[in-house]
């Protein structure tokens, strides 16, 4: 939905390509982290993994990075 837009204000001369993949990603960036982090806690303690702090948070920061992987490249 945001293409047509984007495109106008782009070939006007309003901002470039990196410009506004980088606000965009700023502006989502909550989401970004929140989603994953409510998903995997849920999961880890859902499967039953390790009852670690560690486990846990190195479990929550790979979902994270793996949700913002797939995000960039949508």
């Amino acid at each position: 939905m945001e293409l047509p837009i984007f495109l106008r204000e782009h070939y006007n001369g309003m901002y470039r390509t990196d410009v506004y993949f980088l606000t965009k990603t700023i502006a989502e960036f909550p989401f970004y982290i929140f989603s994953p982090f409510l998903s995997v806690s849920v999961f880890y303690f859902m499967i039953g993994l390790q009852r670690t702090v560690e486990a846990f948070f190195m479990t929550v920061a790979i979902g994270i990075l793996t949700a913002n992987v797939a995000v960039s490249f949508g």
